[in-house]
């Protein structure tokens, strides 16, 4: 049966290309909130609150996306991490069963050179 892997990178890369864009839509919700500062002091009227309303109703949903795809990057960048953490303690103890294997090859030969095989001369 094979085992299903994932790719690590592909995963961190979809975590960093979230990342960038929270940092884009904050950056966008910044411009917004400052355009509807902008739009409240020369506007001033029913008509002017009621358009800063619509705006203002449109940056709190941009908070909510900000939230989701901050949260969903994170936990990409942990699972890419979890992944890369959980190769390297397989290799070490790959690499660590190998080293034991060939220890224990030696001594089986230099035995075996010694002139002791099985307890016989």
């Amino acid at each position: 049966m094979a085992r299903e892997t994932r790719d690590t990178v592909a995963i961190g890369n979809a975590g960093a290309y979230l990342a960038s864009a929270c940092e884009k839509l904050n950056a966008l919700k910044l411009v917004m909130d400052n355009n509807i500062d902008s739009l409240l002091n020369n506007y001033v009227g029913s008509d002017g609150a009621a358009v800063c309303d619509v705006l203002a109703t449109a940056v709190d949903k941009l908070d909510g996306l900000i939230l989701n795809l901050d949260y969903y990057s994170q936990y990409m960048f942990e699972i890419a991490r979890y992944d890369s953490e959980n190769i390297e303690r397989a290799i070490k103890k790959i690499n660590q069963k190998n080293k034991d294997q060939f220890e224990y090859l030696q001594n089986e030969v230099m035995r075996i050179k010694g002139g002791v095989v099985d307890g016989f001369r």
